[in-house]
């Protein structure tokens, strides 16, 4: 009698090694698990390291840098004919757009900041008969050193001018300790979305005055090639 009260019921061992090897099972998925997070989570740590020690310069956007566009018609004017810089367009140019080229060169590893000019097709005429200073004054305005107004007698010469006078504003904001600020001038060549005029355009368009800003990488140097002898 004794015996049988102690008894083990019939199938309870079987149903004890089945909890016990379900038990083992859920133990080793999620070792498994967690082995599988650990290991994961440590590449993402690795692979943030690498990224972070390549330098910025380095780096390949898929796209190129976006070109920072300032037309006329949204504000950014100068005096008639000339390369004067409104007073909302140079506040502008201090406070929020060398900050956005500075961002915009440091994000694509860019080393030099183009300033292109663009002018309309309309004929410059100077009510003073004034001559050009650009090929005297140009080098020494650009450095700061000249505190003279620029003087265009065409339009690529004021595309220059105009380019010039932006760049001359990024300068003292700091950014030529950065980049080189290289100014340029498309006159009336251009047309907006990057079109050659043909020249039919001879009216007065706010839409085609603006000053265009891009960056760029220098492109390394070319080994000299020996000369011939």
């Amino acid at each position: 009698m004794s015996g049988s009260r102690f008894a083990t019921a019939p199938g309870a061992s079987l149903l004890t090694r089945k909890a016990s090897s379900t038990l083992h099972l859920q133990i080793g998925q999620e070792t498994i698990y967690l082995l599988l997070t650990v290991s994961l989570f440590a590449a993402l740590i690795m692979l943030a390291f690498i990224v972070d020690t390549i330098p910025a310069s380095d780096r390949k956007p898929d796209a190129p840098p976006p070109i920072i566009m300032l037309e006329e018609t949204k504000g950014y004017s100068f005096a008639s004919g000339s390369a004067i810089l409104s007073e909302p367009f140079e506040e502008k140019l201090r406070n929020d757009i060398a900050i956005r080229v500075e961002q915009l060169a440091q994000a694509y590893g860019a080393d030099i900041i183009e300033i292109v000019g663009h002018t309309d097709e309309v004929t410059l005429r100077r009510a003073d008969n004034s001559a050009s200073n650009l090929d005297k004054d140009l080098l020494d305005y650009m450095s700061g050193s000249s505190q003279r107004d620029l003087i265009a007698q065409d339009n690529v010469g004021l595309g220059m001018a105009r380019a010039v006078a932006v760049a001359r504003i990024l300068k003292r904001a700091g950014l030529d300790n950065k980049f080189e600020i290289i100014p340029m001038s498309a006159g009336q060549l251009v047309l907006p979305g990057d079109y050659i005029s043909d020249g039919t355009e001879t009216r007065s368009d706010a839409g085609r005055r603006r000053i265009e800003i891009r960056v760029r990488k220098r492109p390394p140097p070319q080994a000299s090639e020996p000369s011939s002898q």
